[in-house]
């Protein structure tokens, strides 16, 4: 029975790899977007936010919001999984008992969606990598992901004339979903 359930575990984590896989092969090939709609960051990030509620529990976190509203033209589909990726990783690399924070702010001719972490920094080597199909770091608990959900995200931004950025920041590390203005887009 023991091993009829270990190959069920494993054969259910295959099928979600290769629909993953899938998944991404699908927007690697998209050049743009179908369904453009104004979007309200703001929202999609509070909509994250609140629906992490149980894996932040889990960790004892706290989460900080500061996401005046600001509206971007995209997929608000795409958008929401991008920050759903950024936000999960950012839980399972946090210090238990520390605190998650979201910002949105408009400058330079851009929009930026931050997603900060108190954790260990990000290997310098790794930093460049992190983006790529299939790479992936340990978790705190040993278990690796399938390093496809940053990928996911850089193709999203790609979609959006925008892009991915990480960089270590004192006592943790930032992810940024980094929008041009309209203008620039074109």
């Amino acid at each position: 029975q023991q091993l009829l359930d270990r190959i069920r575990r494993n054969t259910q984590k295959q099928k979600q790899l290769i629909t993953r896989l899938l998944e991404l092969a699908r927007l690697e090939n998209r050049d743009s977007l179908n369904d453009i709609q104004t979007v309200d960051l703001a929202n999609l990030a509070a909509q994250a936010a609140q629906e992490s509620r149980a894996a932040l529990q889990a960790k004892q976190l706290h989460i900080a919001l500061n996401c005046p509203p600001h509206a971007v033209k995209g997929d608000p589909l795409l958008l929401r999984q991008a920050i759903d990726n950024l936000l999960y990783n950012a839980i399972d690399f946090a210090e238990t008992g520390s605190e998650i924070r979201l910002s949105l702010t408009r400058s330079r001719n851009r929009t930026e969606l931050a997603v900060y972490n108190q954790g260990s920094p990000v290997p310098d080597y790794a930093l460049s990598k992190i983006p790529q199909r299939f790479y992936s770091l340990p978790r705190a608990d040993g278990s690796r992901s399938s390093g496809l959900g940053l990928s996911f995200t850089t193709e999203i931004m790609r979609l959006h004339h925008g892009r991915l950025m990480l960089a270590n920041r004192e006592n943790g590390v930032e992810a940024r979903l980094v929008f041009p203005d309209v203008k620039e887009a074109t």
